[in-house]
């Protein structure tokens, strides 16, 4: 385990991204992502995935399932039942961002980001970073994504982010601690 990381066994990233658009529903990019920060140094549970999700409910069986039946009832025009089943999945994926000390979103600019806007507008009016990778890197980004999560939190690739986070976990870099906010819980007690 890292060097911060043994004083932070709590730490939890989430992978925010598009899932609605895209014909692998956002699971390839996140497997790659998470096998990536595993390798520096994050345990699984540490990794906080909306395609994976660590919760049971009512009615939920998996990622798959509930991505056929919404589209299912897209189609059909069940309007109230996939309403109330998009609302589940908000509020679970938005808790998760609540959980979370750090966000990754990954954009694709070729698709709607819905889901992922909201992820990290949450995430942000919490204060906690939000580290971007947009493939078009800063310069071509939103105006708006850089005032709102900084231009040193946006990154061209997964590697790039990657890189910086285990910068991060190895205290290689200073970070703003008015963002990355480290809270360690032992037994209960603050230490």
């Amino acid at each position: 385990m890292s060097d911060l990381l043994k004083y932070y066994p709590s730490f939890h990233v989430y992978l925010a991204g598009p899932i609605d658009y895209l014909d692998d529903r956002g699971v390839g990019y996140r497997l790659e992502l998470k096998k990536k920060l595993i390798d520096i140094g994050l345990a699984k549970n540490m990794i906080l995935d909306p395609t994976d999700k660590p919760v049971t409910y009512d009615g939920y069986k998996d990622f798959d399932t509930e991505k056929d039946h919404y589209y299912n009832l897209r189609r059909h025009g069940h309007w109230d039942e996939l309403e109330k089943m998009c609302q589940m999945t908000m509020h679970v994926d938005l808790r998760l961002v609540d959980k979370s000390d750090c966000v990754i979103a990954v954009l694709n600019p070729s698709v709607p980001m819905f889901g992922t806007i909201h992820e990290i507008v949450q995430a942000r009016q919490q204060k906690k970073p939000v580290l971007l990778v947009d493939p078009r890197g800063r310069e071509g980004t939103s105006i708006w994504a850089i005032g709102l999560v900084g231009y040193k939190n946006i990154f061209k690739s997964i590697d790039d982010v990657v890189d910086y986070v285990k910068d991060v976990i190895h205290e290689r870099v200073a970070v703003d601690h008015t963002e990355w906010l480290f809270l360690h819980f032992r037994n209960g007690n603050t230490k």
